[in-house]
């Protein structure tokens, strides 16, 4: 999912938005899963971690197509860096 969202949000745009809509997303899906009761049996937990791998790939596309937009051009391989280490 995350290489079609990459092309979705290159083409679209509204990176600022989709990273606040992915936050929105990941508080939604913490939140579900810290409701749930036990179930040793049951497949209730499959749900909050599909909305976190979506809210995450989302995140994730936006953030990294972000930095070279930031970043002046000789400092991009630097802010690559640091953004991995943070």
């Amino acid at each position: 999912m995350s290489p079609l969202l990459g092309l979705t949000i290159d083409k679209v745009g509204k990176r600022a938005f989709l990273i606040c809509l992915s936050s929105v997303i990941l508080i939604c899906a913490y939140g579900s899963s810290s409701m749930m009761s036990e179930c040793y049996q049951c497949y209730n937990e499959l749900y909050p971690l599909v909305l976190t791998g979506v809210g995450y790939s989302i995140y994730a596309a936006a953030i990294w197509g972000s930095i070279p937009y930031i970043v002046d051009q000789n400092s991009v391989g630097t802010a690559f860096g640091l953004a991995t280490a943070i």
